[in-house]
């Protein structure tokens, strides 16, 4: 396994201490105080390098994140992603039968500062969250949302507005 492919695997077996200098070795913006957990997927970082990916200061991303790198991810300051949680930035059915019904859709992924994303939720692409916005575990977020919002289900809906 070589190039881009090979230093996506590289990732997902680096030490969590050695992640933000890999990640800004090549090409992703990661800010000061970022608290990176192994282990760490990043997939079809099409542009050769990480540059679709920046982080703000002082997130926390867990363990098991995946990062879907065909479009941007930008995670602003003062983010908590939990673990397992999914960035998946583009839909694609491949050169199957689906091609027919389903067209290749593909959207940058920003999340505001301050957000929360619990264990296991699915952000899609082309979301855009609002700051402070809180997502329950295992939610899946298909549009997007306000700041201060409390959004869970699947397709995650608001269910509370924090008041700023």
């Amino acid at each position: 396994m070589d190039g881009i492919q090979g230093l996506t695997y590289f990732i997902s077996k680096t030490a969590p201490g050695n992640l933000s200098f890999l990640l800004a070795r090549y090409g992703a913006s990661v800010g000061e105080r970022t608290a990176l957990h192994s282990p760490l997927y990043i997939q079809n970082a099409v542009s050769g390098d990480l540059s679709n990916l920046r982080i703000g200061r002082h997130c926390y991303i867990g363990c098991g994140v995946l990062m879907d790198l065909v479009e941007t991810i930008d995670i602003e300051d003062d983010c908590c992603i939990g673990a397992f949680v999914h960035f998946m930035t583009h839909f694609d059915t491949g050169d199957r039968p689906l091609r027919r019904f389903y067209d290749r859709q593909t959207g940058g992924i920003r999340i505001g500062a301050g957000c929360f994303l619990g264990t296991g939720c699915t952000i899609l692409h082309g979301v855009t969250l609002g700051e402070c916005c809180v997502i329950s575990a295992g939610s899946v977020v298909i549009h997007d949302l306000p700041a201060y919002s409390v959004a869970s289900g699947v397709p995650a809906r608001v269910t509370k507005k924090l008041s700023p």
